[in-house]
């Protein structure tokens, strides 16, 4: 799917892109079990960080050093993380649990989209949300109680990532630069911290248009379906949207900004083919309550 890039200050090709920002988001993003402790056993998945140093060694060979350096920089964060991690779960013996689930008030918003843009959407949140609250505290939502969540990854003190799905298949479906799921299946990232970082270094300003311009460009160079990008209001906050998809898959993302020039997320969920609107009404429903 759409992976973000975490290098500044240079361009990269999109593969080595999409291996760079695999390594950094991985275990939010694939939902590989990052680390899971159960029962007193750690169970690992290195594949998103192998693959990425692979294209570090083709980027290298090609006489890429640089970015090849970033990648490799990016593995080596992500291994100290996953150790760590292993190590809290195993000392803890139990798995870590960031979610709990409270009942809360149905609630329909409209917005209102630009002149010459489609339809508004009504947008509903869920009557009894799953709730997550990022450690960091970088952002809070709800979800559906039902679906699985991943673990929750701090790029950096003001930023972070995770996953949500309706199964542990479709969350790491997120891992594949064009996934393929099964009928039914539906996962959701979300990604939170400043514009620096929603546009891995390309802009350190802007706002919503120029988010979503950023992600438009990502996609038309990757997927056969781009949408032009609509932006709106949502409960008095800047926000917007696009729709992408390739072969096997369709997306719908949402930019919001959560505090002013200050803080914004981005939220992109997949679906099986031809299912756009069941995940555009489940990515809706988190932007309504993210905070």
């Amino acid at each position: 799917m759409m992976n973000l890039r975490h290098t500044f200050s240079r361009r990269l090709n999109i593969r080595v892109l999409l291996a760079l920002c695999a390594i950094i988001i991985v275990l939010p993003l694939a939902g590989l079990a990052v680390v899971r402790a159960q029962f007193g056993e750690c169970n690992i998945n290195l594949s998103a960080i192998m693959g990425g140093l692979t294209e570090a060694q083709a980027a290298a060979s090609s006489g890429d050093t640089d970015i090849a350096l970033d990648v490799i920089r990016a593995a080596a964060e992500a291994l100290t993380r996953i150790a760590d991690a292993c190590e809290q779960q195993l000392a803890l013996n139990t798995p870590e649990a960031t979610a709990e689930t409270t009942p809360s008030v149905e609630v329909t918003e409209t917005v209102s989209a630009d002149s010459g843009t489609p339809e508004p959407r009504t947008m509903q949140s869920l009557s009894v949300p799953g709730n997550f609250y990022a450690p960091n505290g970088v952002f809070a939502f709800d979800y559906p109680p039902e679906w699985t969540i991943s673990d929750f990854i701090s790029i950096s003190s003001d930023s972070g990532a995770i996953s949500v799905g309706s199964t542990t298949e479709a969350i790491t479906a997120l891992n594949a630069q064009s996934p393929v799921l099964s009928s039914g299946q539906q996962a959701v990232l979300i990604l939170g911290g400043s514009v620096e970082l929603i546009t891995s270094g390309e802009l350190n300003a802007g706002g919503i248009e120029a988010i979503l311009s950023y992600y438009q460009g990502i996609g038309e160079r990757t997927y056969s379906e781009t949408s032009t990008p609509e932006t709106f209001d949502l409960n008095g906050r800047a926000a917007g949207r696009l729709t992408f998809g390739g072969e096997g898959f369709d997306a719908y993302m949402i930019a919001i900004e959560i505090e002013t020039d200050v803080r914004y997320a981005v939220i992109v969920g997949t679906s099986a083919k031809g299912e756009r609107d069941a995940i555009a009404t489940i990515v809706d429903s988190i932007a309504l309550t993210i905070r």
